[in-house]
């Protein structure tokens, strides 16, 4: 009892003040239990994140000090801090060397939960190499780790990671049996938000299996579900899907059954049946539209101005597809996204073109060329980010993927090609030398398309003879970058611009805390760690947090984590007690 008071309040020490934590560290006097906690908050709160150098080395102190004292728990805890240092700065083989060494050191401790951590990160680690066969032996073991507890939402996330590492292998009949049960636990504790992500993860299969019918069903159903729960964030991406739904559908004889179709008793309205599942398209894009501005998320209305233009320029309303597509493009100008940025560019260009609008179509493609010559080195951090991606899955409760994904496949078959040809522990630093190299010539390339394009510029009253010219660059364009380079810039950029949207201005931290600062440098594109601030009444709260995982999986956990702050600081909790308690 003494040691567990002792605990808590080595707890409340951690999180103000690290030097006490390493003055309890260095204290004789005190418990080995205590010491242990102390060396390990302070590595995690101050290190680990910010030094991962330097909490090698503090690490290197607790294993030493462990091995003296014959302590196989916290030998195996410390080697765990090295193994995620070591994932974390890309050195995967150094790190499931370590994972293994730590089943070493736990095969005598008699605790199970240690052993199932160390073989799941094991398991990720080999996800990351795209060794999915590898990956799913590891799955499946958590998994049957798992259905012997009794932890329902557990169970859920296993199976799901399951299912995700069968959707790499491209075995779809196999994931969505998977993602089927993922559903049905979550059905049964009653986990709303966890149900309606099972269903979105649903339609991702069917969507990669061409079924458009299908992956609107499941889009809707978790749409629905969204609905109900209010949770307009995850609304405005379950809008889109089904936008995106609509805009892919060829016929509306591809209709399984009405029940699934409320707006099929409109079709009379339509000869056409493509003209009726464009318009359906334009609904649900305006819906996400409106929902994201009453949400007051930048990054996502400006996201869906674009969606709303390219599909009135597909229906050549030229003079609505230039107006939102350029409030898209000053969305996403005003957050820094130049992936999106590009992407406005090259469509404003071809409408502006479509409306013979040559000097505005020409300085939109000359915006175009520029933006691809400095985003082209993003593409090479798309395989860590993805793969991530991909096994933790389930983490992105809060929000589902708004990007088609019909090129899963494609981009799932580029990500084993570049990790079989960095075969070595060094896999970020090649991975970076590359994509240096691709910057290069990009950019050689790039700069001598502008140039021709600007020599032009004096024919452009020769609109014949411009626009075949036009015309010919676009086909290029089109030939070297084609729909994967655009689905991969987009994949990356969305997960950084999903975090950044809904942390709080600096501006705000600063107008209710005057003397302070935000210091906020994750170690990849995104972060397992923000900050949120509130103001209720005459009370300010600030929160600084770290969620579980790191990259895009830690990334959503963020997510999650500040809509339940704004939930729960809503109610009639007040003190960090309770709120830290709801």
């Amino acid at each position: 009892m003494l040691l567990f008071f002792m605990w808590i309040a080595l707890n409340a020490v951690a999180q103000r003040d690290l030097d006490s934590l390493k003055r309890l560290w260095e204290s004789e006097a005190q418990y080995d239990t205590v010491r242990y906690e102390a060396l390990y908050q302070l590595i995690k709160e101050g290190y680990l994140k910010q030094s991962p150098d330097s909490a090698i080395i503090l690490a290197e102190k607790g294993k030493n000090y462990a091995q003296t004292q014959n302590d196989s728990m916290q030998l195996a805890r410390f080697m765990k801090v090295e193994a995620i240092v070591l994932s974390n700065k890309g050195e995967l083989t150094k790190a499931l060397a370590i994972n293994n060494q730590i089943l070493e050191v736990l095969e005598n401790a008699n605790n199970q939960v240690a052993v199932e951590e160390a073989y799941e990160r094991i398991g990720k680690i080999y996800f990351y190499q795209s060794e999915f066969d590898k990956a799913l032996k590891y799955g499946l073991r958590k998994l049957a780790y798992e259905e012997k507890r009794n932890d329902p939402a557990a169970l859920a996330m296993s199976y799901n990671n399951v299912g995700a590492i069968y959707k790499a292998l491209e075995e779809y009949e196999k994931a969505l049996d998977y993602y089927l049960k993922t559903l049905e636990v979550y059905s049964e504790i009653g986990e709303k938000s966890g149900v309606s992500t099972a269903y979105s993860n649903i339609a991702t299969i069917y969507s990669a299996k061409k079924d458009n019918v299908k992956s609107m069903e499941f889009n809707k159903k978790s749409m629905k579900i969204r609905e109900a729960l209010n949770h307009k964030y995850t609304m405005v991406i379950s809008y889109f899907n089904v936008a995106l739904n609509y805009k892919a559908l060829d016929s509306i004889s591809e209709f399984s059954n009405d029940s699934l179709f409320e707006e099929k008793q409109t079709i009379t309205n339509y000869r056409d049946n493509k003209v009726y599942n464009q318009e359906q398209a334009l609904y649900y894009f305006k819906k996400a539209t409106v929902t994201s501005q009453e949400l007051g998320n930048d990054f996502l209305t400006a996201v869906c101005h674009l969606g709303l233009g390219e599909l009135q320029y597909a229906q050549n309303n030229y003079n609505e597809a230039i107006n939102n597509l350029k409030i898209g493009l000053d969305g996403v100008s005003k957050i820094g996204n130049k992936g999106y940025m590009s992407e406005a560019s090259i469509l404003l260009y071809n409408a502006y073109k479509a409306k013979g609008d040559h000097k505005k179509a020409l300085e939109m493609y000359e915006n175009y060329n520029e933006l691809k010559d400095s985003i082209s080195s993003e593409e090479n951090l798309k395989g860590i980010l993805e793969q991530e991606y991909q096994y933790n899955y389930q983490k992105q409760a809060a929000i589902d993927s708004i990007k088609h994904n019909e090129a899963q496949k494609l981009k799932e078959i580029e990500l084993k090609k570049q990790t079989a040809e960095l075969s070595n522990q060094h896999f970020k630093q090649y991975l970076l030398i590359g994509g240096l190299f691709v910057v290069v010539l990009f950019s050689i390339y790039f700069v001598r398309k502008n140039k021709e394009v600007r020599e032009q510029k004096v024919e452009v009253e020769k609109q014949k003879e411009f626009a075949e010219e036009q015309h010919q660059i676009a086909e290029s364009q089109k030939a070297i970058l084609g729909k994967q380079h655009r689905e991969i810039t987009d994949s990356i950029n969305y997960a950084q611009n999903l975090q950044q949207s809904v942390l709080p201005s600096k501006e705000a931290v600063y107008h209710n805390f005057r003397e302070s600062f935000v210091l906020l440098k994750p170690k990849d594109v995104v972060s397992g760690d923000f900050y949120w601030t509130y103001k209720k009444g005459d009370l300010v709260y600030l929160a600084v947090v770290d969620c579980t995982g790191h990259g895009v999986p830690g990334a959503f956990m963020t997510i999650v984590a500040n809509n339940l702050l704004n939930e729960i600081i809503q109610g009639a909790y007040n003190t960090p007690k309770e709120i830290v308690e709801e």
